[in-house]
């Protein structure tokens, strides 16, 4: 992995040491605006109460994802032990898979953005 491509995996790496705990305000100052408006609710995140990483692997190209090649975009897949709310698309499942998109800011720090299906 190159430099920026091994920092922004350590942002994925602390974002989901805090969704294990379900320390939500600990995600909201690793992730964007749109992430934060769009992913995280009250006592959830995108359906999960928590959810522990298993895996977590650089997308070598995104473009699939509709992420065109970019010095500023990262994808990667994220295999995860969940909890879901009973109104997730999710529940009952426990398990999921799917892709974690990070950005980095014009201060050169790496964010999560959103998350992807494929």
């Amino acid at each position: 992995m190159t430099d920026d491509e091994q920092k922004a995996f350590q942002v994925v790496q602390e974002y989901f040491a805090a969704f294990e705990i379900a320390d939500y305000d600990a995600m909201r100052i690793l992730s964007t605006e749109n992430h934060n408006n769009n992913f995280i609710h009250d006592g959830d995140v995108w359906g999960m109460k928590w959810a522990r990483a298993k895996k977590i692997e650089l997308v070598e190209d995104a473009r699939f994802l509709r992420i065109e090649n970019s010095d500023s975009v990262l994808a990667f897949i994220v295999s995860v032990d969940m909890e879901t709310v009973e109104t997730s698309a999710q529940y009952p499942s426990t398990q999921i898979t799917f892709y974690v998109v990070v950005v980095k800011g014009d201060d050169g720090k790496w964010s999560v953005d959103k998350y992807e299906t494929g």
